[in-house]
């Protein structure tokens, strides 16, 4: 039978009286180790789990310019939601903490941030971005939120400071401004108006005409978004400059450029030190040419299209099928109105055009001396049409200047307003970011403390009992 006696007696001996005189006569041993124990917990919790915890987190948004594009009746071209910036580059998100952003950042500021290693940033994950959302609770879809809010986290230990860390975030947030700002600065409105002196006056009012309501559609899409009184310039309010625009061109039945266009049809005008009888008799006999081409586009669009709403197939809003329909839909419409284009041509020049045209009826179209067209006049040159087409010559040479001189005037006028009333960062995070995923320090030393005397405690325990069982036997 194994023998307990000495057990029972060591056990009997570890009582709270015998754990304080052991605590009384080992003290500066259990100081000693909870001194150590605090240290070591401070230490562990500051060098050792916070690092890897601890994440900068900023929350932000903008207001830039970025828009989706937009087709004439105002649709999204695509349905992507993506969007541009003004130069038609495109924007995306997740672009403002790529690795081309982040190079981006530490080139334009190596002072800062020379000592940042930007592969292992970016090799590592140490930087991420999101987009705010939330679930609709009725359809299970993901909703943004709207204006956009993106959040970047950051490991705080990939930087050298909190400070070097804040800066490097709020440079690759602002970034993506600077961009817009760039992007603002390229911005032209579409030159509507050929270079090329080898068109017809037709062809260039209308291009004058085009670049008239490009203009003025951009001063309607400015106005739209900004209060009239927001400056375009130093000295020009948006709205002085969209009436200065609207009044230069203004005329008692519209505008100058539509009494031009008035002007050519009536007394068909033609530039005639450069154009010929034969000339333009060739240039009517190439319009009929290009009507039998558009014809035959227009049958085959035509077929398909009808073949496709004759079909039984179910036609979805957003099915393939849909968008086709839509498609060809546009094709008929765009063809027709070419051909009916170049019939209006065809008659200006003095050629007998059938009210509507088709293949049945192509081949009828012919020049016809009898008529008042083009040919006619510039067969006879009266001194009074003559006179008519130098004054339009002067008026359209004229026109001609003053559109593009608006047309740059104008997009000047978009960039300026852009920069300077929209082109901002909105901060949600005070101080730029935060940092989340700290664990108090001083916990690690009250843990390392309780821990440090505890064992302590228990070790000069056993050796204070273990010494009196010594001296029992003796």
């Amino acid at each position: 039978m194994k023998d307990t006696t000495l057990n029972d007696k060591y056990e009997s001996k570890f009582t709270l009286r015998n754990i304080g005189k052991s605590i009384a006569r080992y003290k500066w041993w259990v100081i000693g180790a909870s001194v150590v124990g605090l240290v070591a917990g401070y230490l562990v919790f500051s060098f050792v789990i916070n690092p890897p915890r601890e994440k900068l987190v900023s929350t932000f948004g903008y207001d830039i310019n970025i828009s989706e594009k937009l087709d004439e009746s105002g649709r999204p071209i695509d349905n992507s939601g993506r969007e541009y910036f003004a130069d038609s580059t495109v924007f995306s998100f997740t672009d403002i903490v790529s690795k081309e952003s982040m190079e981006s950042v530490k080139a334009s500021n190596p002072d800062k941030f020379g000592t940042l290693n930007i592969e292992s940033l970016y090799q590592n994950g140490s930087i991420s971005i999101s987009k705010q959302s939330y679930t609709n609770s009725q359809t299970g879809q993901t909703v943004y939120v709207s204006p956009a809010r993106y959040t970047i986290v950051a490991s705080k230990r990939a930087f050298s400071s909190e400070s070097q860390g804040k800066d490097f975030i709020y440079a690759l947030i602002d970034r993506t401004r600077l961009l817009a700002q760039e992007a603002n600065n390229k911005f032209q409105i579409e030159n509507c108006v050929s270079a090329s002196t080898n068109i017809s006056y037709s062809q260039l009012v209308s291009q004058l005409s085009n670049q008239y309501e490009a203009i003025l559609d951009t001063y309607s899409s400015l106005q739209k978004e900004f209060a009239y009184s927001t400056k375009v310039s130093e000295t020009l309010t948006l709205g002085e400059a969209h009436n200065a625009f609207v009044d230069k061109f203004a005329d008692k039945s519209g505008t100058i450029i539509s009494t031009l266009q008035g002007e050519l049809a009536k007394n068909k005008i033609v530039d005639y030190t450069v154009e010929t009888v034969e000339s333009l008799k060739a240039t009517g006999d190439g319009y009929i040419e290009n009507i039998r081409l558009l014809l035959n586009q227009l049958e085959a669009y035509q077929n398909s299209l009808n073949d496709l709403l004759s079909s039984q197939i179910i036609v979805e809003s957003d099915s393939e099928v849909s968008k086709l329909i839509v498609e060809l839909t546009e094709k008929v419409s765009s063809t027709q109105l070419q051909i009916s284009n170049l019939g209006n041509e065809l008659k200006f020049l003095g050629y007998d055009v059938p009210t509507s045209i088709t293949k049945d009826n192509v081949d009828s179209i012919a020049y016809n001396p009898s008529l008042n067209g083009a040919i006619q006049a510039i067969t006879t040159m009266d001194s009074n049409w003559v006179s008519k087409c130098d004054s339009f010559k002067q008026k359209i040479a004229s026109i001609k200047t003053d559109i593009e001189t608006e047309r740059k005037a104008a997009s000047k006028y978009y960039s300026y307003i852009n920069n300077n009333a929209k082109n901002k960062v909105a901060m949600y995070t005070s101080g730029i970011a935060v940092t989340e995923g700290h664990v108090f320090s001083g916990v690690g030393a009250i843990v390392g403390v309780v821990l440090c005397f505890i064992v302590s405690t228990l070790v000069v325990s056993g050796v204070y009992i273990s010494k009196l069982n010594k001296e029992e036997e003796k």
